[in-house]
């Protein structure tokens, strides 16, 4: 049993440092990201915290900066400490810049709040991921 258990594990490594993969994983999460911004419904209104429209842009966030930083690992390019920040500085403009369109729209506008919990979510990710 525990052979079988650490060959799917091995398995999920091989697929998880595919730099095909990690990119399609990406570029879904931001296009998902993107249509989740611009619709026109309104999120729920939830009296919890966790359930706020904040929360969902911390989690927005968290996710495509860990997508990102694992494509970028797993890409030919170098995975130092110099690329890792000109990466999270092309997040925290498209963080802004997702903002800024959403003020140009007559249905959605642009927050603070929501600035800072993309900031948040980018940042949180970047000092936990490990390595």
């Amino acid at each position: 049993m525990k052979l079988k258990i650490f060959w799917i594990l091995n398995l999920m490594k091989k697929y998880l440092d595919n730099f095909y993969l990690n990119l399609f994983l990406s570029f879904t999460w931001i296009l998902l990201s993107l249509y989740s911004f611009f619709t026109k419904a309104s999120p729920p209104k939830f009296p919890i915290i966790f359930l706020n429209d904040k929360f969902f842009h911390f989690i927005i966030f968290f996710v495509m900066t860990y997508l990102l930083l694992i494509t970028l690992k797993s890409s030919r390019l170098n995975y130092n400490f110099q690329s890792k920040i000109i990466l999270l500085i092309l997040i925290l403009i498209f963080s802004f810049l997702i903002e800024f369109l959403q003020s140009l729209t007559t249905y959605r506008s642009f927050e603070l709040e929501d600035i800072f919990f993309n900031f948040l979510g980018i940042f949180v990710c970047y000092f936990v991921k490990i390595k």
